[in-house]
């Protein structure tokens, strides 16, 4: 019997089946593109959308991981997400579709992050690892003014700057809108968390930036000196002030940037 049980136990065993997503291709291409692309070129995609939505006069400005990036994020950016005002979709829809020696229309992405917006329009940059996904203000909850009036005047960018209030409040405005979906909700506090543990907004930057009223409360749910704090959690985060801010000299920095 002890022969038999040692026959059973050290025998070798077949590797596991490797486990290969339905979707994998359209996974891959939507990480690393195609064949011969080259690298992601974010300068040259700036100068191209202003140039081409200039042709009809259309308000444009980057959201979702580039805004979150240069608000001190240090997220990997997956693609290019821009609005335009609703009313404006179809019109910088058309006007992109007329270029593709810049950018041709591609399927709605496969990555579960990207989720959000499988139902609007994306581009891919010609013979470039980028993707741009065509957004309306109302999805970032930027549609109480014109973006024309909600854009920074700082021109030191290379894309035009939404403001780092104007794109808190409208993350905080979305994720206190009621929704049945959990990815919906839940994204949009991802996001707001991140950007709050980016720039280190707080009590007094909440004050001085927002109004009274919900929106300010929802931010100030996850803002608060002692909620950054909890959200550290590990004991390897002992001193740091926000998930990206190691140190009080880096939290000097960040409340001495112009833009916050």
């Amino acid at each position: 019997m002890d022969r038999v049980l040692r026959f059973l136990l050290c025998r070798p065993r077949p590797p596991p089946e490797l486990f290969i997503p339905h979707n994998y291709e359209e996974l891959r291409i939507d990480s690393y593109g195609f064949p011969g692309d080259a690298p992601m070129d974010l300068s040259s995609a700036y100068t191209q959308l202003a140039e081409i939505l200039k042709e009809a006069n259309v308000a444009w400005c980057p959201v979702g991981d580039v805004l979150l990036v240069h608000y001190g994020v240090p997220k990997i950016i997956s693609a290019l997400e821009i609005c335009v005002d609703d009313a404006n979709i179809q019109q910088a829809q058309d006007l992109l579709s007329s270029h593709p020696d810049f950018c041709t229309p591609f399927r709605a992405s496969v990555d579960a992050w990207h989720t959000l917006y499988r139902a609007f329009p994306r581009f891919k940059v010609t013979g470039v690892c980028l993707f741009i996904n065509l957004l309306p203000a109302s999805l970032y909850g930027l549609d109480y003014e014109p973006l024309s009036q909600l854009i920074s005047k700082d021109t030191s960018t290379e894309f035009p700057l939404l403001r780092l209030a104007t794109f808190t409040r409208g993350l905080a405005a979305k994720a206190l809108e009621p929704s049945a979906d959990s990815i919906y909700s839940g994204h949009f506090i991802i996001l707001l968390t991140m950007l709050i543990d980016g720039m280190d907004i707080d009590e007094e930057w909440c004050a001085k930036n927002l109004p009274e009223g919900p929106v300010r409360d929802k931010v100030l749910s996850v803002a608060t000196r002692q909620v950054k704090l909890e959200r550290l959690g590990k004991w390897k985060y002992q001193g740091w002030v926000t998930t990206y801010i190691e140190t009080p000299e880096m939290q000097e920095k960040v409340h001495l940037r112009e833009d916050r």
